[in-house]
This record gives structure tokens, sequence and C-alpha cells, in this order.
């Protein structure tokens, strides 16, 4: 087993919490990311995935639990040297790849900024050359570099995006849904560039998202969400031959299949959702790497 660059435990959120009700978005979410590995991280909407990965990026403090970048907790970070460090080894891919893109500013600025916050060029020059360098590794004409966000299409900003992101050399990379608003011919090229990426950067991925057909994809590992907690946790082969949860089956049932015949008499596996409360419920290994959320007796 790889060593573990990201270890998430018992990290819980909640919002509005010293009012009379209070929302519990992250429930006692624990996982790790190994070393060069994507952990894909889905759900439906409102499950706490995206308020787990703003956790991570300390975009916002939780409510319990710790986050540990190679064995260090983020929250003992003292010094601007430390917190500097952490900010720089781990970065973002945003959903929509347009807002999340100053319309006023060139490529140039955009991917560049970074770099001069971190003081990792000497001189105006050197920026342009990583950047150009930047934009033909992400599949983009090193001519962009002077121009502006709206001259682009969805996928071109998304490189685009992707390029900031590898300003800074970071280890680990959360993807916040980076694909779900582009073209679906789109997507794939996104996604077999992040891979691309992955292999020649050594980097580590977390991939939250709701498609489970293109997690499974990118993914060794995948862990299933509901109400803030991870129900499943497997690899993807196994979650996909094998799911356990009466959750991660629904999910499972909803991925179209690209067989008409098959298709019109396929239905969806409806959910319904248990009580928790009063209940023991943890996550138990029920086999080699195959975690459940159940009580003692296996029960959902």
């Amino acid at each position: 087993m790889s060593q573990a660059i990201l270890t998430v435990e018992h990290l819980s959120h909640v919002y509005n919490r010293y009012t009379a009700k209070p929302l519990k978005a992250v429930d006692d979410l624990s996982f790790h990311i190994e070393e060069g590995e994507t952990f894909g991280l889905v759900g439906e909407s409102g499950c706490g995935k995206s308020t787990t990965g703003k956790a991570i990026l300390q975009l916002q403090k939780p409510t319990h639990g710790d986050i540990q970048l190679r064995g260090k907790s983020i929250f003992n970070l003292k010094t601007k040297e430390q917190k500097a460090a952490y900010r720089k080894s781990i970065q973002m891919i945003f959903q929509d790849p347009y807002s999340s893109l100053n319309p006023k500013l060139t490529v140039e600025n955009i991917v560049g900024e970074s770099m001069e916050v971190f003081s990792l060029v000497k001189n105006r020059e050197e920026k342009r050359e990583k950047i150009t360098e930047l934009l033909e590794l992400v599949g983009l004409e090193k001519s962009y570099i002077d121009r502006y966000p709206h001259e682009f299409s969805g996928g071109q900003r998304q490189r685009i995006g992707i390029a900031r992101a590898l300003a800074v050399t970071p280890e680990l990379i959360v993807c916040d849904e980076p694909i779900s608003s582009l073209d679906v011919s789109v997507q794939a090229q996104i996604v077999n560039l992040l891979k691309e990426l992955q292999s020649i950067k050594k980097l580590s991925y977390l991939f939250i998202a709701h498609d489970l057909s293109m997690v499974k994809y990118i993914s060794r590992r995948i862990g299933v969400m509901y109400r803030g907690k991870l129900v499943e946790l497997a690899t993807s082969e196994e979650l996909y031959e094998n799911p356990l949860h009466p959750y991660t089956k629904s999910l499972l049932s909803t991925i179209p299949v690209p067989e008409p015949l098959v298709e019109r008499k396929r239905q969806a596996i409806a959910y319904t959702p248990q009580t928790w409360e009063g209940r023991n419920l943890e996550l138990r290994e029920v086999s080699a790497d195959h975690f459940v959320l159940c009580d003692e007796s296996g029960g959902y």
C-alpha cells in the first residue's frame, strides 16, 4: 500500500449550529488518499461532498475532526511559511470553468498569478515561458496566452483552470465536479487529460462528482456519501460489481445503459432513507477493502 498523502479523520461540519435547526452537512467522515491515487467521492446534491472539499482546502473550518497532509494536521500550521506551503501543495479545479476565471484578466495573468504569489518566477519572461509550457501540456496553443476567457469554449476554459492549478506544482488536486457543466463530448477529453497529467506529474486527485460512470473510469477507490456520511467505500471495480448499501444500489441503477432494448426494460431502484438515530452504525469492513455503513448485525 502506498503512503497516504491526505488523511481525513472523523470530519464533521454543522451549519447554523447554534440555532434551533442546525444542519449537519458532514457527519463523522473518514477516508484517506494515497500517493498517485484518484479517490472518487460521489453522492447526490447536498450530501456534503463540496463541504468536505472546502474543509480540505481550508476555505472553511470544520466543526470537528482532523485533516492531515502526510501525517501532519493542517490545523496545527502556525507560521506563515507553513500555511503557504500547504496552500501550494493542494490546489482546486472548479465546477464552472467560466465563473472561476476572472473575465478581466488574460490567460497570462490567470495562470501566472499564483507563480508570483509563491515567488516561483524571477521575471515576466520566465513566467510567460512557464505559462506557455503549461498551456501546451493541457492541450492549448501557446498563442492563447494573451487572450481573455470569453474567447474560449467551455472545454478550453477548463483546460485553463487545470493549467492554473498546475502552476504551483501541487501534490493533490481537489476536482469539484470539474466536468458536470461541460458537453458530453468534452467530458471524456478532460478526464483523459487529468489521467495523463496524473501520470506525468505524479498527482493525487480527490474527484468529487455525482456521475458514477465517469467516477468509475478515473478513480481507483470510491466513497459514496449520503446525508454527510460515507455509506460505502470500495475499489471502483468492487463497488460496481458488488454494491451492498441500498443507496449505492439506487445510484448505480440510474446510470444509463447504451443498449436501447436493455435500457427500456431497466428500472431505477428507489432508496427509502432509514433512521440513523439511536443505532450503532459504523463503517465496517465486510470484505477486503470494502467498507459499508451498517450495525453489528449487518443492518443498513
